[in-house]
């Protein structure tokens, strides 16, 4: 019995292609006896002891149809001690992230950018509440679509800290056009942290995908990057909050301290043709 208990369990799967972007490569797989694809990414667990970062087990049991699932998690043995390398496993989204879209040349009416934003603030508001864990970092390429805009996955929880119990876990080494300012300070992140870069991802679900040319001069006259056009003011209620949030507020005092309240208002549910991402 203590042989069988100490016998490897082998997953069989068919590593196809990696992704060598952010900060951890991504590797995509194939479960040869499911046939399904799978995403993985590699976790040093040395680093996660005596940390904030959360655990694999605890990324488990998070379970809310706006969080991408762990499907499983697989020790890699050719890592030397210290390390303690596991690759965490989660679903592969066909259609990808808002990013990807965006840089097929696909574009979100109003509407459908509502109902994302709603949809991660739902997820948030998951994280946040009952498991206690700040994502820290919220942004376009970690937000996966599936054909449906209110089941929006917030994925990669790779860089995700648990919050002391004054609800603020430690600024992470992750600077990007999301990022929050106070990051650059140093003096931790709060819920409003993932607020705020949830509301850069709503600017650029308005006005098209990021040029790093045109964030920048926008930073320097201080005003948001926004479309030219500007869409229906009736059906962005919900939008012009989040860009108050977020390219105006500025302060984290200024910001809603919760997703929670954000993610019950309501939202423009009238059926969009103009796009698939419904």
């Amino acid at each position: 019995m203590n042989e069988q208990r100490e016998r490897p369990l082998v997953l069989d799967y068919e590593c196809l292609h990696s992704m060598p972007n952010g900060l951890r490569e991504v590797r995509v797989w194939l479960d040869p006896v499911l046939e399904t694809w799978l995403v993985g990414k590699r976790i040093d667990l040395s680093e996660v002891q005596d940390s904030d970062l959360v655990e694999p087990r605890v990324m488990e049991m998070i379970n809310h149809p706006n969080v991408v699932t762990v499907r499983s998690v697989a020790t890699i043995p050719s890592y030397k001690p210290p390390m303690q390398v596991v690759e965490v496993f989660m679903p592969y989204y066909e259609l990808g992230s808002i990013t990807d879209a965006l840089l097929r040349g696909e574009r979100f009416t109003a509407a459908q950018s509502l109902r994302i934003i709603r949809a991660a603030l739902q997820g948030l508001a998951d994280m946040h509440e009952r498991y206690g864990i700040l994502h820290r970092d919220v942004k376009s390429p970690n937000l996966f679509l599936t054909g449906d805009a209110s089941t929006v996955k917030i994925g990669d929880l790779g860089l995700a800290g648990a919050m002391d119990s004054m609800g603020k876990a430690p600024c992470v080494n992750a600077p990007h056009l999301y990022a929050p300012p106070e990051l650059l300070i140093g003096d931790g992140l709060t819920r409003s942290s993932d607020l705020y870069s949830l509301g850069v991802v709503l600017l650029e679900l308005l006005r098209g995908r990021f040029r790093l040319r045109r964030v920048h001069d926008h930073r320097r006259r201080r005003c948001p990057p926004c479309r030219s056009a500007s869409p229906t003011p009736g059906r962005l209620s919900f939008a012009c909050l989040g860009l108050q949030v977020t390219a105006k507020a500025g302060p984290e005092g200024h910001r809603p301290r919760s997703s929670a309240p954000l993610s019950n208002r309501p939202g423009d549910e009238r059926p969009d043709r103009e796009n698939p991402h419904r």
